[in-house]
């Protein structure tokens, strides 16, 4: 009779062992399930924001023939050939006010200063017959990208 009289006195709260192993093994299943489904829609986003890049370039050149008659000089490869959007084809949009380059990337090297476009999943910006894309460099970001855009005309795995 003293034992019951003790417990009942003692009158103790809290969890078992197993409910906290319980509890514990839901956490871990959960966490396993959602952090493979972040790291995914973080990529997404970059993909889509290297997208709208491109596709902001490319009005932004399709303005320029517009109102010029003519792609900015160097942008159009001779015979369909690929050419790379280098300095002197951004810097003379930019002179011409269709873009502003605060917003690209700038390298100086001495008195020199570049400018590229900067994607979140790596590549350059090229240009084939007057239409901009993305030049992936490892597949890896290919299999992302391909997922993001049903059109795919703006990837070239090299």
């Amino acid at each position: 009779m003293n034992r019951e009289n003790t417990r009942k006195e003692r009158n103790e709260k809290g969890f078992t062992m197993i409910e906290l192993i319980i509890v514990v093994a839901i956490m871990g299943i959960i966490g396993a399930v959602l952090v493979p489904t972040f790291g995914n829609i973080t990529n997404k986003a970059r993909v889509a924001s290297d997208v709208t890049t491109v596709k902001t370039l490319q009005r932004q050149f399709e303005i320029y023939n517009a109102e010029n008659g003519k792609y900015p000089d160097n942008f159009v490869g001779l015979a369909g050939a690929e050419v790379v959007v280098n300095t002197a084809i951004l810097e003379e949009l930019a002179n011409k006010g269709y873009i502003d380059l605060k917003d690209l990337k700038s390298n100086t090297v001495g008195a020199v200063t570049t400018y590229s476009v900067n994607f979140q999943t790596g590549g350059a910006l090229k240009a084939k017959d007057g239409k901009c894309y993305i030049e992936l460099t490892s597949s890896s970001s290919y299999a992302t990208a391909a997922q993001s855009d049903a059109n795919k005309d703006w990837i070239v795995v090299k």
